[in-house]
C-alpha cells in the first residue's frame, strides 16, 4: 500500500515539474497539463511497470489485493493533484471563459482517472460520489472567491449595473472586474465583469450582463452538479462490471469523450434558452451585434479566450 502512495508522490513531482518546465509562464497550461502528465504517469507506473502489480498489466479483478491498492493509491492521487493544480493557477489571473475552460479540463482529467480507479475497485463509487457532492457544494457555496482568486479581479463602482439587474428582481452587493476579459458571470450576489467590456455600448454590455444573470438565476451550476453526479454513478457502474481490463481502460475513456457530449449538449440547450430571453428583453438585433463582437475579439486573443471563439453566431440565432 505504501508503494502505492510512494509512486503518486514520485509522479506528482515528476509529472508538475515538467508541466512547470515547459510552460513556465503560462500557470493554466502548467496546472492542467501537469495533473495529465502526473496521473498519466502514475497510473502507468502502477499497473504495467510496478512490483505492487503482481500481474503486470492483466485483467485486475476488482477487489483483489492489486486492484485495491492501485484503486485507492489513483483516488489520493487524484485529489492531491486536483489541490496542486488549483493552487498553481490561484492569482494567475485568468480570464473568464478561461477559467470555464480550466475547470472544463481538469473536471474531465479527474473523471478518467476516477473511472480508472473504480474499474479497479468498484467499492471506491461510493466514495467518489461522497467526495464529488462535499467539494461541489463547497465549490458552489465558495464561487465568488474562487472566481475572485483565480481572476485577481478588483472590485469597480458600477452603480448602473446593480439598478440594471434589480429591475429583474436580482440584487447584486458588488461589481468586479476582470482584465483582459469581455464577458461577465454572476455568482450569488457578486457580478465579475470583462473590463474591455465596458468599452462596448451600453446596449452590448447590458446583453453580455443579463445574459449572465438569466444563467445565474435559472440555478445552472445546481443542475450541472447534479448532471455531472448522475453521468459518473452511471459511468462507474459500466466500467466495473467490465472484466477485460484494456476493456475498462477504453470503457473509461469513451464514457469521459461521452461525458463531454452530455456537457455540451447541456450547454447548449441553456445558450439557447437564455438568448432566446435576452433577445425578448433587449432586441435580436442588439443581441447579434453583440455576439459578433465578441467572437470577432475573442479570435484576435484567441490564447486567452479560446471557448468564446466556439461560438457560431449564426447558428445561435437562428435558434433565437
Amino acid at each position: 500500500m505504501l508503494a502505492g502512495f510512494a509512486i503518486v508522490l514520485i509522479s506528482t513531482v515528476v509529472g508538475f515539474g515538467i508541466a512547470l518546465l515547459l510552460w513556465r509562464k503560462n500557470r493554466y497550461r502548467a496546472s492542467v497539463y501537469g495533473m495529465l502528465f502526473s496521473l498519466s504517469l502514475a497510473s502507468v507506473w502502477m499497473l504495467y511497470f510496478a512490483t505492487l502489480n503482481s500481474l503486470r498489466g492483466e485483467m485486475i479483478a476488482g477487489e483483489t489485493a492489486p486492484g485495491r491498492e492501485i484503486g485507492l493509491a489513483l483516488l489520493f492521487a487524484v485529489y492531491l493533484d486536483y489541490l496542486i493544480a488549483y493552487l498553481l493557477v490561484r492569482n494567475a489571473g485568468l480570464t473568464l471563459p478561461r477559467a470555464a475552460s480550466w475547470e472544463n479540463n481538469i473536471g474531465k482529467i479527474t473523471l478518467f482517472f476516477s473511472l480508472v480507479s473504480v474499474g479497479l475497485y468498484p467499492r471506491l463509487l461510493g466514495v467518489y460520489a461522497i467526495l464529488y457532492l462535499v467539494i461541489g457544494v463547497w465549490l458552489l457555496k465558495n464561487r465568488e472567491e474562487y472566481i475572485r482568486n483565480v481572476t485577481n479581479a478588483e472590485r469597480l463602482d458600477l452603480g448602473w449595473v446593480k439598478g440594471f439587474l434589480r429591475k429583474y428582481g436580482i440584487e447584486v452587493e458588488e461589481v468586479c472586474g476582470v482584465k483582459d476579459c469581455f464577458t461577465a458571470l454572476l455568482t450569488g450576489r457578486r457580478l465579475f465583469i470583462g473590463e474591455r467590456l465596458l468599452d462596448f455600448e451600453p446596449d452590448e454590455t447590458k446583453v453580455m450582463v443579463l445574459e449572465a444573470a438569466y444563467v445565474e438565476s435559472r440555478g445552472i451550476a445546481v443542475r450541472q452538479l447534479i448532471l455531472g453526479l448522475i453521468v459518473f454513478l452511471i459511468s462507474g457502474m459500466v466500467v466495473a462490471d467490465i472484466d477485460d481490463w484494456n476493456l475498462k481502460l477504453a470503457g473509461a475513456a469513451f464514457l469521459t469523450l461521452l461525458s463531454w457530449g452530455v456537457d455540451l449538449a447541456y450547454i447548449i440547450q441553456v445558450r439557447t434558452a437564455t438568448d432566446q430571453f435576452v433577445a425578448g428583453e433587449l432586441g435580436k438585433e442588439t443581441l447579434q451585434r453583440t455576439l459578433k463582437k465578441v467572437t470577432e475579439l475573442a479570435k484576435k486573443n484567441k490564447e486567452r479566450d479560446e471557448f468564446t471563439t466556439l461560438t457560431d453566431v449564426e447558428k445561435r440565432m437562428k435558434k433565437v
